[in-house]
């Protein structure tokens, strides 16, 4: 009682220098609330159809995760679906994540009251810490912290957010309904599964516009968190032959310093939406080789479909499991009974993958065939009788395309994009007014792949490694800007994670070839935080940041409602 009666002491005090109701801690802990909110609801949603449908049943965290990300398609579905019919608004903004939360909270409770009896284990292994696990653990929070300054600011949000995914979630929201647009504009016929989402934030009943945004920004945060988790069970499984166990691996993400600059960092685009998807996408396809069964293809496929309804970008990531599937299919055939039973073994399983990568991108190509006549309008025109359309237009030319694909011969462009494997991180793919020709994206993937050769066993790693490679030779062909590898970025942190884990374990001089590395790159991109390069506040977002935060000292209160956020 005396306690509380200071901080009542303390609070009158002090709320006459700064009102309470004005201090921005509201603001954030409104987001974070809203945020939370949406996670659990996915959560719920994606835990009721894993763990109805999967068996075995995955690790704890793996299935945590798989049902995270099952149920952020579900979460986008129902925003799309519900708007179809007008049915978006405040209403929906609370009865549709406390109806997830009401289908799958009960069964997720019971889940995770299972593993309390091991926090004692936990806790005695968590008191014989590694000193290199601490370190990565401190670099891994400074790079978080890092990136949530940035997030603070609606200033933060990228050219790209303003134009069309935060411009997409404000229509939805103001007209509530998912609508097409007569004058077919081409920026609302990509895939937007990132503007559903915000679509839901901006939905918030009285929330202005910083709120709104901030809360979008949340959202993708803590996508990113999961992200981060993710790449952790990754480098769990790459590193698990070798007996080896790496702590805080996920850190592993800020040793590729262009997530902290613009535009690849977070800045409420679809690019970390999409990366959110690359952890659970390996470790589905690296069960369904083993079992090959239907449920975990259909699961697979659910994931593609999320992916590519999130950016055409996700064929750098959907691609290499779709080759394995076909691959696994004609192995099965050859291997197996030649009858129809013995085929339908081996296919059934791409078959229920392309199915259901085709069912749940109907939000996708069947809209924009229903409403513009073209399923993936406008690159389909001369296909299909895209409507409206002005002729002499020139998406190719609109989009840049020749600035971001090799040009010249088919040899020429196959060498080149072959040689891009190797020197993508040496050379800056980005537009000439950002950071100029500085590469920034990081180098410690390319860099580990020869100690590949002290890695024993090294087939899981091997094979992570060889998807990533193809997946920048995908990038590089099909648009090769920097911000576009953040897609793979989880692949090659678990891959120079699982790498430098094992051959730290190898002796001294493993440890010093691996401590010399990552210690030239975190130097190299020690200053990539403080480029001034955002292009739509010309400053660092950080430092937008810090006068917001000196509002509340300023009394500038109307500064908190402007902060460079038109679009």
């Amino acid at each position: 009682m005396i306690a509380l009666a200071g901080v009542a002491v303390f609070l009158f005090q002090m709320d006459r220098h700064y009102a309470i109701e004005r201090w921005l801690f509201w603001l954030y802990a409104k987001a974070w609330a809203c945020a939370l909110f949406f996670a659990a609801a996915c959560l719920c949603a994606g835990d009721l159809v894993v763990g109805r449908v999967l068996r075995p049943h995955p690790p704890l965290r793996e299935r945590l995760l798989l049902s995270l990300s099952v149920g952020v398609l579900v979460f986008s579905l129902g925003v799309f679906v519900v708007g179809l019919f007008h049915g978006l608004g405040a209403v929906f903004f609370y009865a549709w994540p406390l109806g997830l939360i009401a289908a799958g909270g009960a069964p997720l409770v019971r889940l995770l009251r299972r593993p309390l009896g091991l926090l004692r284990h936990a806790r005695v292994a968590a008191m014989r810490p590694s000193w290199w696990g601490g370190v990565a653990l401190v670099f891994g929070l400074a790079g978080v912290a890092l990136l949530y300054i940035n997030i603070m600011t609606p200033a933060n949000v990228a050219y790209d957010a303003r134009w069309y995914h935060l411009a997409l979630a404000e229509h939805y929201a103001a007209a509530g309904a998912v609508t097409r647009f007569p004058e077919g504009w081409f920026c609302s016929t990509y895939p937007h599964l990132a503007s559903f989402l915000y679509t839901w934030a901006f939905l918030i009943p009285g929330g202005d516009l910083v709120s709104k945004i901030e809360i979008a920004a949340h959202i993708e945060f803590v996508l990113f968190l999961a992200t981060l988790a993710g790449v952790g069970l990754l480098v769990r499984w790459c590193t698990a032959c070798a007996n080896v166990r790496v702590r805080n691996a996920w850190a592993a993400m800020f040793l590729f310093p262009g997530i902290l600059l613009y535009d690849s960092t977070l800045s409420v685009a679809a690019d970390h939406v999409l990366a959110f998807f690359a952890p659970p996408l390996f470790l589905l396809l690296r069960r369904l080789w083993r079992d090959w069964q239907v449920i975990p293809a259909a699961l697979l496929g659910a994931l593609m479909a999320a992916a590519i309804m999130t950016k055409y970008q996700a064929v750098s990531l959907i691609l290499v499991p779709a080759a394995v599937i076909i691959i696994g299919a004609v192995r099965r055939s050859l291997a197996g009974r030649r009858d129809a039973a013995g085929l339908w073994a081996a296919w059934r399983v791409p078959l229920a993958v392309g199915l259901s990568a085709l069912v749940l991108t109907t939000p996708l190509w069947l809209k924009n065939w229903v409403w513009y006549g073209d399923p993936l309008y406008p690159m389909l025109r001369t296909i299909f009788p895209a409507h409206p359309w002005v002729p002499g237009t020139d998406p190719g030319k609109l989009l840049q395309i020749e600035n971001w694909t090799p040009q010249g011969t088919l040899p020429h462009r196959l060498r080149e994009t072959l040689l891009a494997t190797v020197t993508f991180s040496f050379v800056a793919h980005d537009w000439w007014n950002h950071h100029g020709t500085l590469p920034i994206f990081g180098s410690l993937f390319t860099l580990s792949l020869p100690l590949l050769l002290f890695v024993k066993p090294r087939r899981r790693v091997l094979g992570l490694a060889a998807a990533t490679m193809i997946g920048v030779a995908i990038w590089y062909w099909t648009y090769h800007q920097d911000r576009y590898l953040q897609a793979l970025l989880p692949w090659m942190a678990a891959v120079v994670a699982a790498v430098f884990a094992v051959v730290w374990h190898t002796g001294w001089a493993g440890r010093v070839a691996v401590a010399v590395l990552v210690l030239a790159q975190v130097v190299w991109g020690g200053d990539v935080y403080t480029i001034p390069t955002h292009s739509m506040i010309q400053t660092q977002p950080a430092r937008m940041t810090l006068d917001l935060l000196s509002s509340g000292y300023r009394k500038d209160w109307d500064s908190r409602k402007e902060s460079h956020i038109e679009y």
